[in-house]
């Protein structure tokens, strides 16, 4: 059985694919969140900053603030989200030439959380006849640098 933290993520993933299938596309956080005794929460925060002058940074930063205060209040103690991204993918065109192209494309990124376990995927949008659709879920990997490690308290 897998530990409560990719649980959570491979949940995360599951909701998120649902989510995709009906509308298209994800255009919202989707969290997962869940308290020592188990009960488990899930819930979608808009991705939208209603100032054209805030930055990313400092939205980013007060929707963490916003979280870690309900996480704080709901005694979270593991969380994962799923979120709308872009990824950077490095292809070497020949070890003799040594040639990198890069290519972005768009990822449903994953990541889950405790207080000492930081884990990320992600699943790739693939088009299919025109179709938007997610390509299974990656390898899960320790995250040392994660957008929402940081947002349980204990």
């Amino acid at each position: 059985m897998p530990d409560p933290v990719s649980h959570l993520l491979q949940r995360a993933s599951w909701f998120a694919e649902k989510l995709f299938k009906q509308r298209g596309a994800l255009r919202t956080m989707f969290w997962c969140t869940e308290t020592e005794d188990g009960r488990r929460q899930m819930f979608e925060s808009a991705c939208t900053v209603e100032r054209a002058e805030v930055s990313d940074a400092e939205a980013l930063a007060v929707l963490c603030a916003e979280l870690r205060a309900e996480f704080a209040t709901d005694e979270v103690v593991r969380y994962a989200v799923a979120f709308a991204a872009r990824a950077t993918t490095l292809l070497w065109s020949s070890v003799l030439h040594r040639a990198i192209e890069r290519r972005a494309h768009e990822v449903i990124a994953l990541e889950a959380h405790a207080a000492d376990v930081h884990l990320r995927a992600q699943r790739d949008i693939v088009h299919v006849g025109g179709v938007p659709r997610l390509a299974a879920l990656g390898p899960i990997e320790l995250a040392p640098v994660a957008h929402f490690g940081s947002l349980i308290t204990k």
